[in-house]
C-alpha cells in the first residue's frame, strides 16, 4: 500500500495534500520509527521513502516537513528532504549534541506517543 501511495504522491502534488490533511505523515512517520505491529524493515523502509518524496516536493514538502518536525527532533526530519537513506539509522543510533537528545527513553517516549495519536485517529 505504501509503495502504491508513493507512486501516486510521484505523479500528483495533489495527492501529497490530501495525504497530509488525511493525518498521513503522522502516521507514517510512526511507521518509521516501528511503533505499528507490523513495522517490518521493508515497512519502514517504503515509509521512509514516501516521507522523503513528500519532503522534497516543491509545493508541499516544506509543510510536510514542518508536519514530520511535530512527531521527530528538527535534526531528524531534516534528513527526509536531505539524505533519507540516513533517516533509519540515524533513528536507531544514540545522538547527545545540542541540536539533537536522542536515546532509549527518547526512542521509547516517540514510540508510546505515536501509539497514542494513532488510536486516536482510528
Amino acid at each position: 500500500v505504501v509503495e502504491v501511495v508513493g507512486g501516486l504522491c510521484g505523479a500528483s502534488p495533489d495527492v501529497i495534500l490530501e495525504l497530509r490533511k488525511a493525518g498521513g505523515v503522522s502516521a507514517l512517520t510512526s511507521m518509521v520509527q516501528g511503533s505499528w505491529p507490523e513495522g517490518t524493515l521493508a515497512l519502514r523502509d517504503a515509509a521512509v521513502r514516501l516521507l522523503g518524496l513528500c519532503a522534497r516536493d516543491p509545493h508541499h514538502g516544506s509543510s510536510i516537513l514542518s508536519d514530520i518536525q511535530r512527531c521527530l527532533p528538527a535534526a531528524l526530519a531534516i534528513r527526509f528532504a536531505e539524505n533519507e537513506e540516513s533517516v533509519l539509522s540515524a533513528l536507531e543510533q544514540d545522538h547527545a549534541t545540542p541540536e539533537l537528545m536522542w536515546n532509549a527513553n527518547s526512542r521509547r517516549e516517540f514510540q508510546e506517543a505515536m501509539r497514542t495519536a494513532s488510536s486516536r485517529m482510528c
